[in-house]
Order: C-alpha cells, then sequence, then structure tokens
C-alpha cells in the first residue's frame, strides 16, 4: 500500500512538475506575443511618422525652390530698376 502511495505521489508530482512547466511556456509565449503586437504597432506608428517626415520635407524642398525661384525674379526686377534709373539719370545730367 505504501509503494502504491509513492507511485501515485510520485506521479502527481511528476504530473504537478509537467503543469507547471506548461503554464511557464505559455506565459512565456503570451508575453513573447504581446511584444511581437508592441513591436509590430511601433513599426507601423515609425513608417506613419516617416511618412509624414518625407511629406514635410518635399514640401519645404518646394516652398525653398519656390523662394529661390522668386529671389532671381526680384533681383533681376531690382536689376531692371537699377538701370532704367541709370538711364533716367543721365537725361537729367
Amino acid at each position: 500500500m505504501v509503494e502504491i502511495l509513492c507511485v501515485i505521489i510520485k506521479d502527481f508530482t511528476q504530473a504537478a512538475e509537467n503543469l507547471a512547466a506548461s503554464i511557464a511556456s505559455l506565459i512565456t509565449a503570451t508575453k513573447t506575443n504581446l511584444l511581437l503586437v508592441e513591436t509590430q504597432n511601433k513599426t507601423t506608428e515609425l513608417a506613419s511618422v516617416e511618412e509624414e517626415v518625407r511629406q514635410k520635407l518635399e514640401e519645404m524642398q518646394a516652398t525653398n525652390e519656390e523662394m529661390n525661384r522668386k529671389e532671381k525674379e526680384c533681383l533681376s526686377r531690382i536689376n531692371d530698376l537699377e538701370n532704367e534709373i541709370k538711364k533716367l539719370k543721365g537725361y537729367f545730367t
């Protein structure tokens, strides 16, 4: 009878250890999945921010090009006006 109880206790102990290992494995797998989801969310968020930054950079480049074009126009107009002033001064001297 004692031997049977020892075998039963041994079997229950082994079953408990197996159950504990399964629970630990399940907890680890759950944590891993949560980390994976979090990483995927962060990756998506980062890609979105990256796209937004890219668009802003393109807008800034377009604005800069437009400003350069207008600056050249203004400088050309100033040059034309300065030449016109020189001509007019020539008439009065």
